[in-house]
């Protein structure tokens, strides 16, 4: 049986950047079931219609970066990197406190760097064309992808902050 996707978004930072760079951290923690938590910074500013770069931690140990966008009308999920966290020598538990963060950054010439890191180490990097569309909504959430007879997945987060790049 497949299980039912259930997505929990917690609301977006109050703070609109000059450009899509922005920083996001978090602190998180998971209780039970399956699923994963993330951060996601829209490359246009429209969670429902349009493109975000996100970033996952699941209860399967993978750190993912994935390229979301709508295509003929229909949502994709174009996993660009996938991780897993025992070869960074990472493992998260349920209930143990992490330290998430997410960088989306310039590579220059229409191109973005977005990275990952937990308790202040990159897990992963990517860097490729960027969305053409510009603005940034930014958001933490959970989805819970545990089978209904099975234990709910459930997520806390703490202290969302969302900030501007220094300029390199």
């Amino acid at each position: 049986m497949d299980p039912k996707i259930q997505l929990e978004v917690w609301p977006q930072a109050p703070f609109q950047p000059s450009s899509f760079a922005v920083r996001l951290s978090t602190q998180t923690t998971w209780y039970g079931g399956d699923g994963g938590v993330g951060l996601w910074c829209n490359g246009s500013g429209d969670y429902w219609k349009r493109s975000r770069w996100t970033t996952y931690l699941t209860t399967g140990q993978e750190a993912l970066i994935v390229r979301e966008f709508r295509y003929k009308g229909t949502f994709q999920h174009d996993r660009v990197v996938e991780v897993d966290l025992a070869d960074v020598g990472l493992k998260v538990e349920s209930q143990q406190e992490i330290d998430m963060s997410m960088t989306c950054s310039s590579a220059g010439e229409g191109r973005i760097k977005v990275e990952l890191a937990v308790d202040g180490t990159r897990v992963a990097s990517y860097t490729g064309a960027a969305f053409d569309a510009r603005g940034c909504g930014v958001a933490a959430f959970h989805y819970n992808a545990t089978d209904p007879q099975g234990t709910a997945f459930h997520a806390g987060f703490e202290r969302f902050t969302a900030s501007e790049p220094l300029a390199r």
